[in-house]
């Protein structure tokens, strides 16, 4: 330990390099791994999350329970975002890379602790996360050109299955593929693409979940009618969707009027509220049979279009709003345009349209539903569950599983899951190593070890000998060369862990698939956050500047 160290403003008072430092790293994230480590595969265990006000998260979705976590260690809280950025590239995979790249960690300090030279370590590990990367696209991927309804839900189970009971992973599965099939769209170059942020998920506490539904548009929460004196369901709508508050009129501030009378006083007020109606009447002359305001709208206006019939909603939360105009082709209108001579005007260039808009009560909320939209795509879920924490977990579980399924619909390319790809990787790195010196083999065969904590924690958490389960795995994928091996022995290359008979099996052909994206990116990640860590020999800790010295 150095202290005392003076910097101009700022003053080191603790300090610590070498193997104290890489030690301090490995037991940091080594913390981080072992509360993870019985949440990973379709039988991880959950995670109850206090916060220190109270509130209550229990999860196993891997980023949600590192953000959670009030981490103080610098190395853990790499981790902690290597898992957010999983998360935000595929949506799946949050446990497994913190798991690996935390092993990967661990694996390196021993090497480096023994007296082989970090660089050694580091340049082992990069090549060989580069070579597996491009191992698995080009033998371990199986491309699929058409993606038929039960590979998505192969596919959509996996995923649910490791968040969900099997027998309600089979049912969400099915509600999932019908989801994202809604939200495809072609872009300006042609690409097929399933944004997901066209899917909205809306909680809704009661029944059970099995109750939940896809509604196909879009479903605002917790709003109705304005006013009742209208229909309840409209057809063939033309929208207005509006960002400013439509009340009666007031003169800004600083706008001074001489009075001498009460006739006077009448006569500014009618004109107050005939710029109101003018407005008014400008909005309905439009053929609008539909408003959406994102502020509010008195009851002089709501009467005016109650007389014209038409379904009016204020309110609505502006990200929703931006989100319906951009379905609905609908412009969104901040205040009135003016012409040369300086009068407000308004046409039906301005507005969307939708097939159908009605108001349904679901539970104790009302929810105002638009079908049919004429631009976008569009979908909703009206998640259903017996309180919140159960629908907050189901909220995770269905996003994780769309961003599964959109990933693989726009690559088309999967591989098995199962601790097949990261046993299969294994037995390459084994014939790789032959071209590195003693050292870097013997990062590389550490590497090797590394991968293993994948079908590891799935078979502990499965109750399965892991011991067992890794050797069977490993002598069938070192029975044969998988670069030469012919499209009728093909099957071979996806073999993983079958929990349910304590055996290995096909899995493609049972059904535990993933994108292929999310194995590449777990392993580059989890490597360049492991070399990362590795790589530093110090730690230098400063105080922060007081506050005299920031004057």
């Amino acid at each position: 330990m150095i202290s005392g160290i003076n910097n101009n403003r700022r003053t080191s008072h603790f300090s610590s390099f070498g193997e104290d430092v890489r030690k301090a790293n490995a037991n940091a994230v080594g913390t981080l791994m072992k509360i993870l480590f019985t949440s990973l595969g379709p039988n991880g265990l959950d995670k109850m999350l206090i916060n220190s006000v109270g509130e209550m998260v229990i999860t196993n979705d891997g980023s949600t329970i590192v953000k959670q976590l009030d981490v103080k260690h610098p190395a853990a809280k790499v981790l902690v975002e290597l898992s957010v950025l999983q998360d935000k590239e595929v949506g799946d995979g949050t446990t497994s890379v913190v798991l690996l790249a935390a092993e990967l960690i661990n694996k390196g300090q021993n090497l480096i602790s023994s007296g082989i030279h970090p660089i050694k370590v580091l340049n082992a590990y990069k090549k060989a996360g580069k070579h597996v990367v491009k191992f698995i696209q080009k033998y371990l991927c199986k491309k699929v050109t058409e993606l038929d309804t039960d590979l998505l839900l192969a596919i959509a189970k996996t995923s649910l299955q490791s968040k969900l009971p099997s027998f309600d992973a089979e049912y969400f599965a099915k509600l999932l593929v019908d989801a994202v099939q809604k939200i495809k769209i072609i872009d300006a170059a042609g690409n097929v693409k399933y944004p997901i942020s066209s899917l909205s998920i809306i909680k809704t506490a009661g029944q059970s979940m099995r109750d939940t539904k896809l509604v196909d548009g879009y479903a605002l929460f917790n709003s109705s009618r304005a006013s009742s004196a209208v229909f309840q369901q409209i057809q063939n709508a033309k929208i207005a969707c509006l960002d400013f508050p439509l009340k009666q009129y007031r003169a800004p501030m600083g706008v001074e009027l001489l009075i001498t009378s009460p006739e006077e006083l009448e006569k500014v007020r009618q004109a107050e509220k005939d710029i109101t109606k003018k407005r008014i009447e400008l909005i309905i002359k439009t053929g609008a049979t539909a408003i959406f305001s994102s502020q509010g709208i008195d009851d002089m206006s709501i009467k005016y279009f109650d007389e014209a019939g038409i379904f009016v909603v204020k309110r609505v939360d502006r990200t929703e709003l931006y989100r319906l105009a951009r379905a609905t082709g609908a412009v969104v209108i901040r205040s009135f345009p003016t012409n040369e001579e300086g009068d407000e005007y308004l046409d039906d260039s301005y507005l969307g349209y939708a097939e159908s808009i009605y108001e349904e009560r679901i539970s104790d909320y009302d929810f105002v539903f638009i079908q049919g939209v004429s631009v976008g795509t569009a979908g909703t879920i009206i998640a259903r569950g017996a309180n919140l924490y159960m629908l907050d977990e189901l909220e995770r579980s269905l996003h994780d599983a769309l961003c599964v399924l959109s990933r693989t619909l726009e690559s088309s390319v999967v591989v098995a899951g199962g601790g097949a790809v990261e046993m299969a990787v294994a037995a390459e790195l084994k014939i790789f190593i032959k071209d590195l010196d003693a050292y870097e083999q013997a990062a590389v065969l550490e590497f090797i070890e590394a991968l293993s904590i994948i079908p590891k924690c799935i078979s502990i958490n499965a109750m399965i000998d892991s011991h067992n389960m890794i050797a069977l795995l490993r002598n069938h994928y070192s029975s044969f060369d998988i670069k030469a091996v012919s499209e009728e022995e093909k099957d071979k290359i996806y073999y993983g862990i079958d929990i349910k008979n304590n055996s290995i099996r096909n899995n493609i052909a049972a059904g535990v698939i993933e994108p292929a994206v999310i194995k590449t990116k777990m392993i580059r990640f989890a490597t360049e956050s492991a070399i990362t860590l590795l790589r530093v020999d110090h730690v230098i800790e400063c105080e922060k500047v007081n506050q005299e010295e920031q004057q």
